[in-house]
């Protein structure tokens, strides 16, 4: 859910620009673009496709998000975090390697509900 949360954030809250799909459809509609959110960040970074493609695939984002909220809880919960380890380097690889691919996978099935859910509801 943490990762999920982020990836939101990063890819499609509106309190930083318009969202990534809106972005790809009408990249060149300046007005939109730069009306939407409060803290316009993310037009700056949808300008590059490697920034394009990371938003708009939540597996990808995931990839990158896990690390980051798995160090974010970590520090936030310590020892009560439940994937808790020594800080030795090879528990902090297979950290973050379980971190982003357990992020990859909830980000996608979480992203495929999410329009499971909007198509369901688009249908009524």
């Amino acid at each position: 859910m943490v990762s999920f949360s982020i990836a939101f954030l990063i890819a499609d809250a509106r309190i930083f620009g318009c969202d990534t799909t809106s972005y790809c459809e009408t990249p060149h509609d300046y007005d939109y673009i730069y009306s939407v959110g409060i803290f316009k960040i993310r037009p700056f970074f949808l300008r590059y496709s490697f920034f394009q493609e990371l938003f708009s695939c939540y597996f990808c984002l995931g990839i990158w998000v896990g690390p980051l909220a798995h160090l974010l809880m970590y520090y936030a919960l310590g020892d009560r975090y439940w994937f808790f380890h020594d800080p030795t380097m090879n528990h902090w690889i297979l950290g973050y390697t379980l971190a982003s691919l357990t992020s990859a996978s909830g980000c996608y099935l979480m992203n495929q509900l999410s329009f499971l859910m909007e198509s369901k509801s688009d249908e009524d």
